[in-house]
């Protein structure tokens, strides 16, 4: 039986993507709480994942999520109508990066 890994009522969008390390990040957006984006990991091949991550965090909407390694820095891509207005009109890009599996980020 395939394993529940969110345990939530609504996701929109998800990526994977494995580190040079072989550890499993997960990024998806849900519609449950807030609109936003939140990060899982496993270490473990899937068997055990973190506790999620809010990677966006914001009024709007965060939508479309992209990780990828790039070496071994972690890059975040997604898409956010909270810095335009009409907010359910304008989507802008953002971008940002971390060094350390997604423990802190940094803006590009």
């Amino acid at each position: 039986m395939p394993k529940n890994i969110t345990n939530n009522l609504q996701y929109e969008k998800f990526y994977l993507t494995t580190s040079p390390n072989e550890e499993i990040f997960l990024a998806y957006s849900s519609d449950y709480l807030s609109d936003d984006i939140y990060l899982m990991y496993s270490n473990d091949g899937g068997i055990n994942w973190s506790v999620p991550s809010n990677l966006t965090n914001n009024t709007r909407e965060s939508i479309t999520p992209c990780i990828e390694f790039f070496g071994n820095n972690l890059f975040f891509l997604w898409a956010d109508n909270s810095h335009v207005l009409p907010y359910e009109d304008n989507f802008d890009i953002f971008l940002k990066w971390s060094s350390n599996n997604g423990d802190t980020w940094q803006d590009s």
